[in-house]
């Protein structure tokens, strides 16, 4: 995994708490593509591991005691945005992969 990532300037990210999606059981981290489920990883990616979505996303609900990444390129490189353990983000762009930090 590319230990370097660029900044991004987001406007209209959100973050909820874990508990804004039902469908996203506690332990899980969970992506999407707008509405639609993408990926589900029990106990999220652990830190090196990457995780290529089958399709895009641009929103992750991070039910785990764990930070997680979405990656800009199918291989956890390039541009990220971090998602903080409990966190429920939806932020501007499309992301192609998941990796843990």
């Amino acid at each position: 995994m590319a230990a370097a990532s660029m900044a991004l300037v987001f406007t209209g990210v959100s973050g909820q708490p874990a508990s804004a999606d039902p469908r996203c059981n506690l332990e899980y981290v969970c992506a999407f593509q707008n509405d639609q489920w993408i990926v589900e990883d029990y106990n999220g990616v652990r830190s090196g591991d990457c995780i290529k979505s089958a399709r895009w996303v641009n929103r992750m609900d991070n039910k785990t005691g764990y930070y997680q990444r979405m990656w800009t390129s199918e291989n956890c490189s390039g541009t990220s945005f971090l998602v903080r353990p409990g966190e429920e983000i939806t932020g501007p762009g499309v992301y192609n992969s998941i990796g843990g930090y």
